[in-house]
């Protein structure tokens, strides 16, 4: 059947597994003290169930002037931001993006692993992550 004909439909693995319950957040605070720098990075492990992320959403609360600075790791590599070597950081902003990347599984656990480093050497600071995941049965 041509493209564009009545019954063409386009399939994203949302709609494949629809069925599942649809879409589950999951949110975690991390924070981390003033003066932890590379390579000191600390590092926060987020759990989560066994599917697929569809939706990424980094929160800098305001005050800490870009100086926090996160990426995700999938246990050894770093999968956001995609360059190896960057973060993510601002100040009083939200990042989200949409993705379809599954969550790895180490034994029986489901998870990520947030790489946190701070570079004011005066306050702690804290940034809330959250996860949009599509459970699998």
């Amino acid at each position: 059947m041509a493209r564009g004909s009545p019954d063409f439909q386009q399939w994203t693995s949302v709609q494949r597994y629809a069925g599942t319950g649809g879409k589950t957040i999951f949110c975690d605070t991390a924070t981390i003290s003033a003066n932890i720098v590379v390579p000191d990075a600390r590092w926060k492990q987020i759990e989560l169930a066994r599917g697929f992320v569809t939706k990424i959403r980094i929160r800098f609360p305001p005050g800490s002037h870009g100086l926090l600075w996160v990426a995700i790791w999938d246990d050894d590599k770093q999968i956001f931001p995609g360059n190896s070597g960057q973060y993510f950081h601002g100040d009083n902003e939200v990042i989200e993006f949409d993705t379809e990347y599954d969550v790895p599984e180490y034994g029986t656990e489901y998870r990520f692993w947030l790489k946190l480093l701070n570079y004011d050497e005066t306050y702690e600071h804290a940034v809330i992550v959250s996860f949009e995941t599509v459970l699998l049965p």
